[in-house]
């Protein structure tokens, strides 16, 4: 791979935009579901969210790590030995996938599970998240990732809109609706392999040295156990309140969360197609261990994720209200999440502004810190959680500020780490002086004076929010 081969960063720079439309298009649907449709029935949507959080915490069992060791290793693999790590990994989660149901079917005979349907739901989702990912990182490997990223981000939120519109006419079809929305994901799966068979075929053999002969059985297991423990850890930190919430608070108070994760998510999207793009190159980077240019696309790319995102963060924190206000329907339902918006958005944003330092631990001989990082997380978000569920009148207040601190605190250790282990950081004088023009203009805006007119509010602040922030940032040489 040739860190500077133009074709190459052509290549790079168009799977980057393909995945940031894929990701606004799919982003732009599930919003006006969650403005249009979803508030219909919030208790509908909570299920959906029990189940889609069950089956991203079984699906890194079922992956073992495999789609990040593809990445991990690419730089490693042969042509006819990334068919062999492609064909072995389909049969193994295969293989996996039947085990998982059967223990499934086992562990309800005997303790008969109140939410077995839910659970098996998920483990159905988790079979096919398990399989997408795989096909995506090998579609990322062969530079072929824009379909496969459309397709698996904007079908789900074509398919659920769907769900609602015969759940509202039928409400005696939600079990049925409950089973296609898992099971149809395997429609993603199926068009996303037919795309990627069309450029490289997979290869099933269990001979050594149609695998490794650039590295061990042994190196890869261990990475892949590794990886299992950091994805799955990964996700129980960032998903762990779906599961929680139902628990203390119901399914509605569930989909109301939903609501206000949906609105924090938006600051990340810039990020996600950058950071899911790049990982061949960072491992490239960080194996041939090229720190200096490591650094330079370091600082880089948090400060343009940072300036994208804190821009998302203040056009959402200044006009939600007058949005909500605006076009959603039943608005008053969402009183009590416009504090939990800005809590959550902050904690999205401190994930994105310190840029990729998550892969460059992962891709180092250092990546078992992810996992200890992420175990930390884990358990300060549980705590929290638990907390401020138990004993205090927080509700998704609380849950919330547990999400926010936990993410705080888990990306200051990887920034101090990467600092001791690389002598590398994402912050440089521009960085800071970006941070805090930005700041301000987030403050001047908000103490603007409002209109009568919420439509006029929305579009007047938002206005002046993007021309500020892109005329200082020129005119100020903050950002590339």
């Amino acid at each position: 791979m040739e860190i500077n081969n133009s074709e190459q960063d052509k290549k790079i720079k168009k799977q980057i935009f393909w995945y940031s439309f894929a990701n606004y298009v799919a982003y732009a649907l599930g919003f006006l579901a969650f403005l249009f449709i979803y508030p219909a029935d919030l208790a509908f949507l909570g299920k959906i969210k029990y189940i889609e959080t069950i089956g991203h915490l079984v699906y890194p069992f079922l992956l073992f790590g495999l789609a990040q060791s593809f990445i991990n290793f690419n730089p490693l693999l042969e042509r006819n030995h990334a068919k062999t790590f492609f064909g072995n990994s389909i049969l193994f989660i295969g293989l996996l996938s039947v085990l998982a149901i059967i223990v499934l079917s086992l562990l309800n005979y005997i303790y008969n599970f109140a939410n077995f349907n839910y659970y098996f739901l998920g483990l159905i989702l988790a079979i096919a998240l398990a399989y997408i990912d795989l096909i995506k990182s090998r579609s990322v490997s062969i530079n072929k990732v824009s379909i496969p990223v459309v397709l698996e981000k904007i079908l789900p939120k074509i398919l659920l809109p769907i769900l609602f519109f015969y759940l509202l006419k039928e409400q005696a079809l939600q079990p049925l609706l409950l089973q296609v929305f898992s099971f149809g994901h395997f429609i993603i799966v199926a068009l996303i392999l037919i795309y990627v068979l069309q450029f490289t075929l997979p290869r099933f053999s269990l001979n050594p040295e149609h695998l490794f002969e650039n590295f061990t059985a042994k190196d890869l297991l261990k990475f892949c156990s590794f990886s299992l423990f950091a994805s799955f850890g990964s996700l129980l930190a960032f998903r762990v309140e779906s599961f929680i919430i139902p628990q203390y608070l119901g399914f509605e108070k569930n989909g109301l969360y939903s609501f206000a994760m949906m609105f924090s998510s938006l600051i990340a999207i810039p990020s996600t197609g950058f950071t899911a793009v790049i990982g061949p190159k960072i491992s490239y980077l960080v194996k041939k261990n090229l720190i200096t240019e490591l650094g330079i696309q370091y600082k880089l790319t948090a400060k343009n994720l940072f300036f994208s995102g804190f821009l998302l963060y203040s056009c959402i924190y200044v006009i939600v209200p007058d949005f909500l206000a605006t076009f959603a329907i039943n608005h008053h339902k969402f009183d009590e999440i416009l504090p939990i918006i800005t809590i959550l958005g902050l904690g999205v944003l401190v994930n994105i502004a310190t840029g990729f330092n998550t892969e460059i631990i992962s891709f180092s001989k250092y990546y078992i810190f992810n996992i200890l990082s992420i175990l930390l997380l884990v358990i300060v978000n549980l705590c929290l959680c638990y907390y401020f569920l138990t004993s205090t009148n927080l509700g998704l207040m609380g849950v919330a500020i547990a999400s926010t601190a936990s993410m705080i605190t888990y990306n200051a250790l990887k920034l101090i780490f990467i600092y001791r282990k690389f002598k590398i950081s994402p912050f440089d004088l521009n960085y800071i002086k970006l941070i805090a023009v930005m700041t301000l203009i987030l403050i001047f805006v908000a103490f603007l004076p409002s209109f009568n007119n919420h439509l006029l509010n929305l579009f007047f602040k938002s206005i002046i929010l993007v021309a500020l922030n892109f005329g200082c940032a020129k005119y100020f040489k903050l950002r590339a």
